[in-house]
């Protein structure tokens, strides 16, 4: 199950590290500097994660329509994009633990994440009633993970001096989002 208290925490903290975010350059790309060494870490534990809480998910196939049910795989392909786009800034390291990169992919990929996360919020809202209580009580967690990327996107072209964290934790919230459903 998940713990409300680790999510509320971490979500405090993913909004404390937005504000601190990329800095668009003319060409219109996001550059960023990050510690690849970390990234790669919380890349490991993301993919553990989700591997796991993926196979999960499926057992609540007969709670949805199909068209519910495509809200829900929107949101793993979300997870996905995400983890992709912190992959490819991984591949941009030159060897020496950290790197100023582009990460417009990474942006692009949240902008996505957001805008599915509300749609399975709304979704789950509705089901409610019929879904087992421990995701049914995780609903408000969710609706705050929500809002608070919401938030937190519409201040990513403030300046910025290391995006290792912001990005680690954003893994971690898509993480947490897929975890939901895998409760």
């Amino acid at each position: 199950m998940i713990n409300p208290v680790l999510w509320i925490k971490h979500f405090v903290f993913l909004v404390s590290m937005l504000l601190l975010a990329g800095c668009p350059t003319t060409d219109g790309t996001v550059r960023a500097t990050v510690n690849t060494a970390m990234l790669g870490a919380a890349v490991l534990e993301f993919e553990t994660s989700y591997l796991h809480t993926s196979a999960q998910i499926d057992r609540y196939r007969q709670a949805f329509s199909d068209e519910e049910w495509q809200v829900i795989n929107n949101v793993r392909q979300d997870a996905r994009r995400v983890h992709n786009a912190v992959k490819n800034i991984l591949a941009l390291d030159d060897g020496t633990g950290g790197a100023v990169v582009d990460i417009s992919e990474f942006i692009h990929s949240l902008e996505s994440v957001r805008y599915h996360y509300r749609q399975a919020y709304l979704l789950l809202e509705r089901k409610v009633p019929y879904l087992e209580p421990a995701l049914a009580q995780s609903l408000v967690t969710f609706h705050r993970a929500t809002r608070t990327l919401d938030t937190a996107y519409r201040r990513l072209s403030e300046p910025h001096r290391d995006n290792t964290e912001l990005i680690v934790q954003t893994l971690h919230v898509v993480g947490a989002g897929i975890r939901l459903f895998g409760v």
